[in-house]
């Protein structure tokens, strides 16, 4: 399968979908793996198969998430989404059958909102995941690396072979068992490698190597970031559909620090739809924090943009986040202090530089005396308030407190 603009027009990207050819195949973009037969051992098989493909260089693996050939029970469709959603291509598909549609909003509502949310995780990830498939093309690094590549030498990197780093900060292990009738958990092992991680959904801070148990309700799944790392997102009033093909003029950065003093990350962009990239029309923005313990202060500094395509935001609105994180005695920003406001329902309620917090404002122990923001050169500011690092958190067991920095 293939969009006509290979043949019409070549400085437009094509894009391949196709079979297994065997080896050198990934040449061709994008494989599909086949009408699979909807079952847990099916989900269970696809996310170690996918990891091992991209020791031959196919890191862009499709999936019928979901399976494709017989109808699929609400639980295991859920999961399937989950791993969809953390995987390298997000493709839906089945026979022609209604019985057998993957269409999220003929399942329960219970299912269906959790699906959507993972739907709208993934879109929202998109500037992340472009970042790293930059890293793919320069290098040759897959989106979903195996851990054995950063950790060859521990016997667990490769008995814990349905776990993954998903791009350079996230540690993945999707769920691929049914839950516990009676609990409606799933208990799962899960190895956490040397460094400190943040589990996404409840906040709660890892440090290995270790292996640790850890039981998952539907809505929720086991995704931590390294400490200290910083992920580029979509504001959260963004709209989902269509969005991948947007060159966004907000943008989010959410700041794990933990108990890192220092933690730097990058945004790779071009225009998304043609081959200037070839060229060099493209775009990187850093961004990177130090935290200075004894004197109580918080850097963040969003870098300059460097390069240029047609279609890069003149200036831009940024949302930086903090989770897990508590608030300061004031906030600067391009040196001038900013003022708390009530936490919104959405970024679009903000008009003005500011900050704001999901939790109580009660003194911080330690106490942080001060964050300040810069942004090189001068443009606009940052952004944020929300309620646990994602609309999806609504479903955590703990909901960590947020700080949101605002303009």
């Amino acid at each position: 399968f293939t969009t006509p603009y290979h043949w019409q027009n070549n400085t437009i990207r094509p894009f391949l979908l196709h079979r297994w050819g065997g080896l050198g195949n990934h040449r061709y973009q994008v494989g599909f793996s086949g009408d699979v037969f909807p079952s847990w051992d099916s989900l269970h098989f696809q996310v170690n198969f996918t990891l091992r493909a991209t020791n031959v260089g196919f890191g862009y693996w499709s999936h019928d998430i979901g399976g494709h050939l017989a109808p699929t029970p609400p639980e295991l469709f859920t999961r399937w989404i989950q791993w969809g959603a953390f995987s390298p291509i997000l493709r839906t598909h089945c026979k022609k059958n209604y019985d057998t549609y993957r269409r999220i909003w003929l399942y329960p509502t219970y299912n269906y909102e959790i699906m959507r949310r993972f739907l709208i995780l993934r879109a929202s990830l998109v500037p992340y995941i472009y970042s790293n498939a930059r890293v793919a093309y320069d290098e040759g690094l897959s989106l979903l690396r195996p851990l054995y590549y950063y950790y060859p030498e521990a016997p667990e990197a490769y008995s814990y072979d349905h776990q993954y780093m998903f791009g350079s900060d996230l540690l993945v292990a999707p769920v691929t068992q049914e839950m516990d009738p009676i609990y409606q958990m799933v208990t799962k092992e899960i190895w956490i490698p040397e460094g400190s991680y943040i589990s996404w959904f409840s906040g709660e801070r890892l440090t290995g190597p270790q292996v640790v148990t850890r039981s998952f309700t539907l809505p929720e799944m086991a995704v931590y970031t390294r400490e200290g790392s910083i992920i580029p997102m979509r504001t959260d009033d963004f709209s989902p559909l269509g969005s991948a093909q947007e060159i966004p003029d907000k943008l989010k950065f959410v700041v794990f620090v933990g108990k890192a003093t220092r933690g730097e990350s990058w945004l790779y962009e071009d225009d998304g739809k043609t081959t200037e990239y070839l060229s060099s029309k493209t775009s990187n923005t850093s961004i990177s924090f130090s935290l200075n313990t004894t004197e109580s202060v918080l850097d963040i500094i969003i870098g300059p943009t460097k390069g240029g395509f047609t279609g890069l935001p003149s200036s831009r609105q940024y949302q930086i986040q903090l989770p897990s994180f508590y608030p300061a005695d004031k906030v600067n920003v391009q040196g001038q202090d900013v003022p708390y406001v009530s936490l919104g329902t959405s970024f679009s309620d903000y008009s003005k530089d500011c900050w704001t917090y999901d939790g109580k404002l009660v003194p911080a122990t330690p106490p942080l005396s001060v964050i300040t923001v810069g942004v090189v050169p001068l443009q606009l500011a940052v952004t944020g308030g929300q309620y646990c690092v994602l609309p999806l958190s609504v479903y955590s067991t703990s909901c960590q407190h947020l700080l949101s920095l605002l303009c």
